[in-house]
């Protein structure tokens, strides 16, 4: 099978603390009739423990749990105008269960960091991914994806003069406005009266009259009386576009002769935002639409902070709340307190995985590990146990300043893409801007085409995602400045609904983990330990991460294991070993490399990929590999975009970093020169079996071979190589990984540094072209 892959930007690179390990191509599935009965120890497989310190390597975090009282309270609200440092969801204390609060990591927290571990080395089923509906808004989005959003919204009626007799695009929405009705549970939509082809009309901002009534229960709404013009195109952006709609011409917060009675809207503030909605009365005589459950929930998801402010609690869904929605063939499509509402995309993100990476029948390692249940077949097939035992990790006694911080920390607000982020979820085909023909001025028009959640037949999700690691971080990479906290009186905030707290535990600390097994292939038990083992790159350090605060490079933990083998019959011949009760057990911490090898073996031998020396060698599992390395990359290269960077070099101070949807590389993309030991992972893959050509001189050099040469010199825009004795150049688009600026291939290419390269041919001056990337 063959999925969409993933193409990296060169020009336009995003950024994050998180990346991911692509799709699997095939999955590697385990018959069910060869696994053993559980109803006794098989003499051919293996039982015992796995047994592991985990160290700490950055501050880690998981948090308590609450008490039947904390939840209750939790549940009925009580706290809810508690101080924000008392709230139970606030509750900053590390998991524990003994009355002293000794901290431990839950075994639920450790088997699940195993379990995606598992799922990724043995080419195991993509399913946990959401069946939900996303929503989204694109009104500006300069991309493609806005296109499609605005011609979902509105229908392009053309080009024709506007009232200057300039040529102007014609739009007409296909929204409509009503009212939200609530009947026994349920939710409606009761049409507004359309009067002249319209359901709602605009009201210029400072023709709004003053004192207008609130209507009951609606924070954003007033009553208004008004008469309106004509349904018809009115200019927008000075008449470049013309949309259609109807504007009102009088308007009172009194009845008055010639005036309908509506519903004036406030949709919130926006920059250059001159006027606002006003809704007609409901029509009595249509047929109330009814809002289906799941657009309740994808509407109940997507509520903002900013729309609790300006609607309420549970947004527009309140009786009487006017709203505006989007029919498509006598279907609801959405709902929402704006013209230019969010939408649900087509699919959902399941869809975007392969069928044949996720069909329920199939049975991969990972479940045959961990267990699973099916809603279909027999015995085996449709349910096993699970033959791994996972533990909570016990603090390891004799230890002091096990806190980072003597008093709970306050962590940064992270305002973090979600899935609704496309261009860092999905796959992109084409992440560079494309140039599409020129404007008036003889410049360039550049089309920045994305892969969103409409077409699941031209992109995938990216895979499973993973944070980086931050190297050692203190409490100020953590703690929020104290003036994002106090008001303007410098007194803390009692009502903070955006921070939280919480007390980790520092770098440093040991803590004591077991997980049994029974019955285990020799592949199985290889599968755990190359999952805690992380057996990559000779001279690299790898860390698993576990708990809360990633994104700020907490979690980072460092697991040394040992492995014990149980001997059944050894166990239950006798019941004494000395002054011990005999457990059969044995030390066989230096067969691990075998039991490794042995899951290495199957499962390249399962993908294909038998031509590698070992796993470590396959590029997906490099990308995993690169994102578990210690102590990761750059910091500035794995942070959060802003919506307002702090930028001296433009002429407004900042710059909108998501502005252009900048597409986000893959693991090996985002720091090639941070990687500067030879390492697999990083060589052009391109490379890979090429034999170096020998050409006596420059005269027997011809296109296609592949030579050896060094830097002389980095210059704007290519790499100046001597090949030969001659100067030969590779330009920045032929480099392989993309270099990001001229600083990147500095870093990248030093004087002196051997390259090997193929050849384009000569250019006009006669100098040799080259390109690090396969033609």
């Amino acid at each position: 099978m063959t999925i969409p892959r993933h193409v990296n930007p060169t020009e336009e690179i995003a950024r994050a603390p998180y990346n991911f390990v692509p799709l699997p191509e095939k999955i590697v599935t385990i018959d069910p009739a060869t696994l053993p009965d559980q109803d006794r120890y098989d003499p051919d497989r293996y039982s015992g423990t796995i047994e592991c310190v985990i160290t700490t390597a950055s501050p880690i975090y998981v948090r308590a749990p609450l008490t039947p009282e904390e939840f209750e309270r939790q549940e009925l609200g009580e706290d809810e105008q508690a101080p924000w440092r008392e709230r139970v969801r606030n509750k900053p204390d590390f998991f524990s269960i003994d009355p002293d609060k000794t901290p431990r990591i839950p075994g639920s927290s450790l088997r699940g960091m195993l379990r995606q571990l598992v799922e990724i080395i043995s080419y195991s089923k993509v399913q946990w991914v959401s069946d939900q509906l996303l929503v989204y808004r694109a009104v500006g989005d300069t991309t493609t994806h806005g296109k499609k959003y605005r011609d979902r919204i509105m229908r392009e009626d053309g080009q024709r003069p506007n009232r200057n007799k300039k040529m102007a695009w014609h739009y007409t929405p296909l929204v409509r406005a009503g009212y939200i009705k609530e009947d026994r549970g349920e939710f409606f939509i009761r049409p507004a009266r359309e009067i002249g082809g319209t359901t709602f009309a605009r009201i210029r901002s400072d023709s709004i009259p003053a004192n207008l009534p609130q209507i009951p229960g609606c924070k954003n709404a007033s009553t208004i009386y008004f008469q309106t013009g004509q349904y018809d195109y009115q200019d927008v952006r000075g008449g470049f576009l013309r949309i259609r709609y109807a504007e009102v011409i009088r308007a009172l917060a009194t009845p008055a002769a010639g005036l309908i009675k509506g519903a004036l809207v406030r949709s919130g503030p926006m920059a250059s935002k001159r006027s606002e909605a006003v809704i007609y009365p409901p029509d009595d005589q249509a047929e109330p639409i009814l809002i289906p459950d799941d657009l309740i929930a994808a509407y109940r998801d997507q509520i903002s902070q900013e729309q609790e402010n300006l609607l309420g609690k549970g947004g527009v869904l309140r009786d009487g709340q006017p709203v505006f929605y989007l029919m498509d063939n006598g279907q609801l499509v959405f709902f929402g307190h704006t013209m230019m509402m969010r939408l649900p995309y087509l699919h959902t993100p399941i869809d975007f995985v392969p069928n044949e990476l996720r069909r329920e029948e199939d049975i991969d390692l990972t479940e045959a590990i961990f267990g699973y249940s099916k809603s279909q077949g027999e015995g085996k097939a449709r349910a096993y146990a699970s033959r791994i035992f996972v533990c909570d990790a016990l603090l390891e006694p004799g230890q002091s300043d096990i806190w980072l911080a003597a008093e709970p920390v306050v962590p940064k607000i992270l305002g973090s893409p979600k899935p609704t982020t496309f261009q860092h979820y999905l796959t992109q085909r084409t992440p560079d801007p494309q140039e599409q023909g020129r404007d008036r001025n003889g410049n360039p028009k550049l089309v920045r085409e994305r892969n969103d959640y409409t077409d699941p037949t031209t992109s995938v999700i990216r895979g499973h995602k993973l944070y980086w690691h931050k190297g050692e971080i203190t409490v100020a990479d953590i703690q929020e400045a104290l003036d994002k906290l106090h008001d303007e009186r410098g007194r803390e905030k009692e009502h903070d609904t955006q921070h939280t707290q919480m007390r980790p535990v520092a770098a440093g600390v040991r803590f004591r983990w077991r997980i049994h097994f029974e019955n285990l292939s020799k592949e199985e038990l290889g599968a755990l330990l190359w999952a805690l083992r992380l057996p990559g790159e000779a001279g690299r350090e790898y860390r698993h991460s576990i708990g809360m605060g990633k994104p700020y490079g907490m979690g980072a933990i460092k697991i040394d294991v040992d492995l014990l083998l149980e001997d059944r019959k050894q166990r239950y011949g006798q019941l004494f070993d000395g002054e011990n009760w005999q457990e059969g057990k044995t030390t066989a911490t230096d067969r691990i490399p075998a039991f490794v090898d042995a899951f290495d073996r199957f499962i390249r031998s399962r993908i294909g990929a038998a031509q590698h020396k070992s796993l470590a060698d396959v590029e997906r599992i490099q990308m995993l590999l690169c994102m578990l390395e210690w102590p990761g990359p750059d910091k500035a290269l794995t942070r959060y975009m802003e919506i307002e960077r702090q930028d001296p070099s433009i002429r407004r101070g900042k710059i909108n970093e998501y502005k252009d949807r900048p597409v986000l590389p893959d693991p090996l993309h985002v720091d090639p020169a941070g990687r500067t030991r030879s390492s697999p992972a990083m060589r052009p893959l391109a490379a890979k079996g090429a034999e170096l050509s020998r050409p006596a001189s420059i005269d027997e050099v011809s296109e296609g071979m592949y030579l050896e040469g060094k830097v002389l010199r980095v210059e704007s825009g290519r790499v100046v190589v001597e090949i030969l004795g001659h100067e030969a150049s590779i330009t920045r688009d032929r480099l392989n990984p993309p270099a990001r600026d001229l600083a990147d291939m500095e870093t990248r290419f030093p004087v002196g540094k051997t390259i090997r390269a193929w050849v384009v041919g000569f250019n006009k001056q006669g100098r040799l072209q080259l390109t690090m990337r396969k033609q």
